[in-house]
């Protein structure tokens, strides 16, 4: 039977300036298929989606798929608010209950994957290095506060940001598309991390018992610790 998955999210899901593949999620599928499984993805992401818009869709996409698991990554720019007096962003705290509202509704229903917030470019472009510094520290924060409501509904949570914060693969691929969204190869970037990340490795291989959760590690891991960062895609 095959393996079906919905993605849910926005431009970062929805895999904007990448020219193949349909962004992270079709390198996931790509990589998924060349191990031979019997997999299904399905992207369900909206360009600039918010959170309602999720809300709005998921249940009904997860039914008519027949899908056994939702993978969120909620959109990060729209979590923002800018103030216009200074040119600076900051987390608008008014939108975190609208998240961990739709978080319940999701982990009651089926089965949930949490990838979280990206940075973007923390770097002088066109003189604007002072507003991409204060979205870098929003984000940061937006980032944590997800991985607090995750870890208090127990759902799994891959934190991609202190992955890719100094990550030089990362910085390229933001640089050659504007500093929020990256193109070809930091998408592929994301899809390594994501690929070996245990918790999605568990319900992809079916690790049941704890031999073959053991087996995992020594393959996947450093020092047992999850999710770490593996080689780039070649």
């Amino acid at each position: 039977m095959s393996k079906v998955a919905c993605f849910f999210g926005g431009d970062f899901v929805y895999g904007t300036y990448c020219t193949s593949w349909g962004g992270w999620v079709g390198y996931v599928y790509e990589a998924e298929k060349k191990n031979g499984k019997d997999f299904i993805a399905f992207n369900q992401s909206m360009p600039e989606a918010s959170v309602d818009d999720v809300a709005r869709i998921w249940q009904s996409e997860m039914d008519n798929r027949n899908a056994e698991v939702a993978v969120v990554c909620l959109s990060r720019l729209s979590m923002l608010s800018k103030n216009e007096e200074n040119d600076s962003y900051y987390l608008d705290e008014k939108t975190i209950p609208a998240v961990e509202e739709l978080m319940t509704q999701m982990k009651a229903k089926t089965n949930v994957l949490w990838v979280g917030v990206v940075p973007a470019l923390a770097v002088k472009i066109n003189d604007d290095l002072k507003t991409r510094s204060t979205i870098n520290n929003a984000l940061e924060e937006l980032n944590k506060k997800y991985a607090e409501i995750a870890d208090k509904l127990d759902i799994a949570y891959l934190d991609v940001f202190k992955h890719l914060f100094s990550d030089g693969e990362w910085r390229d691929s933001l640089e050659k598309s504007g500093g929020f969204l990256p193109v070809d190869s930091g998408y592929k970037r994301i899809a390594n991390i994501f690929h070996k990340w245990f918790d999605w490795r568990y319900w992809m291989d079916d690790l049941k018992k704890d031999e073959e959760i053991e087996a995992h590690k020594k393959l996947y891991s450093k020092n047992n610790s999850f999710p770490y960062t593996p080689p780039p895609v070649r």
